[in-house]
């Protein structure tokens, strides 16, 4: 074989052995940008994850010792700084992130490929900080995509060479373009999956506040089909509501108690007044309000519905007529009386006599007591409002003390009852606040005079019950109905068997179950019509340190 020949097969052996390499880069090349893009398409790859591999594989394809990303924020400073081929030993060493400065500073303003043999020799150049290891050939550029550089790539001492060639800095751009789009799609990924958990906590607190509403809420379709509905509805409904119609659902009548006619898939929309005929059989008047639902071009879609409990607003204007009653009789009755006799008194062509103007006198005395109740009453009422229960000062105190102090106040209101008191004599100290559990007793022996006939017996009684006492106090008047042990405790309640005969202002009660309350105790009536009334309270026994 002569030189010529020798030398053809010499060049088409570097040729396909140059074919082969490139052939190889190309797979190695294609495979690391399939694991990068995997990782995009993938999703779930948290970001620092993510460029940690970009990183890797950038190392890998580019045959660098070492490898590094910065991610930076608009000023400039790095707030991430990403490194492989470095362990983490010697990272920590190396000290807090880069500041941007130097050669790596150099490549984040300029924005573009910097390829050097020896680092040292770049203008730019400031150094290695302590225990940073050893580097001399150095290859990088940044990751940017239409404009907006997501950060840079840094990597140095090319394996198998003294430094990075022409094609590797190609190779580079190439990369760093493709890891660009990587990032960006991990990014947006990011923001997809923030928007949806946050939309997600809106809907669930949406959720949260429409089943939290005290009102009945539901929505319908066009057919009239009710689609959705918060707690309150679907307990008013009682069974399964979805997809039923409205009058199937919710038993609406009129005032004279009527069934409603069926309601249209398109109700009037409007507020009007109805009564609710719940599952459990009692009627409640509520305001029922029908909105419309529209879609984004403004076409009806359904209607939301609200139900509205009616009862707290009636009680609130009942409660403003009991207060205004209250003032007109019960403030103008003594008011009235000591107007009168004091004006009587005044007369200067008439001369009383001195027994006749005691009794004048006293008559004042009396009203003036009753109006001083009434008022005492209505400030008692306003300072358990506003959490005055806390200031007492509980005692340990024997249950017969606080019953022989609340007879003494209640002897003069108590007419001719004869009172017995009988008290366990196991029965144990309890812990009080003697002057208000005083003005409890009184207030119920005052009661029981009040409510029943003149010599009839009250009996005050007290005994030990688990880790309370018991204390009671029961009458032989005409007892109590159903319905009036059901509303006894509530704010200007009376009777109206004795509303208009007895004077008293429906507040006692209501102050009393507040001030046992208070003490952790509770306190309820005993009744059957006809038979007298039986008033019990409890008291917490008093502990032995207490005693």
């Amino acid at each position: 074989m002569d030189d010529s020949r020798l030398m053809a097969t010499d060049s088409r052996s570097n040729e396909a052995a140059v074919a082969a390499q490139l052939r190889a880069e190309n797979r190695a090349l294609r495979d690391s940008l399939a694991t990068v893009g995997d990782l995009a398409l993938a999703g779930e790859v948290p970001l620092d994850e993510l460029l940690q591999r970009i990183v890797d594989t950038a190392r890998a394809l580019l045959r660098a010792r070492y490898a590094a990303l910065g991610v930076f924020d608009a000023g400039g400073t790095i707030t991430r700084f990403i490194v492989s081929g470095i362990s983490a030993d010697v990272h920590a060493r190396i000290g807090p992130l880069p500041r941007g400065a130097g050669l790596l500073g150099h490549i984040m303003t300029e924005r573009r490929v910097v390829r050097v043999a020896r680092i040292a020799d770049h203008p730019t150049s400031v150094g290695f900080p302590a225990n940073h290891p050893p580097m001399t050939s150095f290859l990088g550029g940044p990751i940017e995509r239409h404009g907006v550089v997501y950060g840079n790539l840094y990597l140095t001492e090319r394996i198998g060479a003294a430094e990075f060639s022409p094609a590797d800095e190609e190779l580079l751009v190439f990369f760093a373009r493709q890891s660009a789009i990587v990032i960006e799609n991990a990014r947006r990924f990011a923001r997809s999956r923030q928007d949806e958990q946050t939309a997600q906590i809106e809907r669930s607190s949406l959720e949260a506040i429409f089943d939290s509403l005290q009102d009945a809420v539901f929505t319908t379709d066009l057919e009239g089909r009710i689609v959705r509905l918060n707690r309150r509805a679907s307990a008013w409904a009682g069974t399964a509501a979805i997809g039923r119609r409205v009058a199937e659902a919710f038993a609406l009548v009129d005032e004279l108690g009527q069934p409603l006619a069926s309601d249209s898939a398109m109700p009037r929309l409007s507020s009007e007044d109805r009564l609710l005929v719940l599952p459990q059989g009692p009627r409640i008047p509520i305001e029922r309000v029908v909105s419309p639902i529209r879609d984004a071009e403004g076409q009806v879609v359904g209607t939301v519905q609200v139900l509205r409990d009616l009862r707290p607003q009636r009680e609130v204007e009942q409660l403003k007529a009991n207060i205004i009653s209250l003032v007109s009789h019960e403030l103008r009755t003594p008011l009235s009386h000591i107007k009168g006799y004091a004006s009587t008194l005044l007369q200067p062509d008439v001369e009383w006599d001195r027994e006749t103007q005691r009794d004048f006198i006293a008559s004042i005395e009396r009203q003036a007591d009753r109006l001083a109740r009434l008022i005492g009453d209505l400030l008692e009422i306003s300072r358990l409002d506003a959490g005055g229960t806390a200031t007492m000062e509980r005692i340990a105190i024997a249950p017969e003390a606080l019953i022989e102090r609340g007879l003494r106040q209640a002897s003069a209101n108590a007419g001719r009852h004869p009172i017995a008191v009988s008290a366990a004599p196991t029965a144990s100290t309890v812990l009080a606040d003697p002057s208000h559990i005083e003005r409890v007793l009184t207030n119920l022996i005052e009661n029981a005079a009040k409510y029943s006939a003149d010599d009839t017996p009250i009996e005050v009684s007290v005994a030990n019950q688990g880790n309370d006492v018991v204390f009671s106090v029961r009458d032989r008047g005409t007892g109590l109905t159903a319905e009036e042990k059901a509303h006894l405790f509530e704010r200007f309640y009376r009777s109206p068997r004795v509303k208009h005969r007895t004077p008293g202002t429906g507040l006692g009660l209501a102050i009393w179950r507040e001030i046992v309350q208070a003490h952790g105790g509770k306190i309820w009536a005993e009744s059957v019509e006809g038979d007298g009334s039986t008033f019990r309270f409890t008291l917490p026994k008093a502990e032995e340190g207490a005693r």
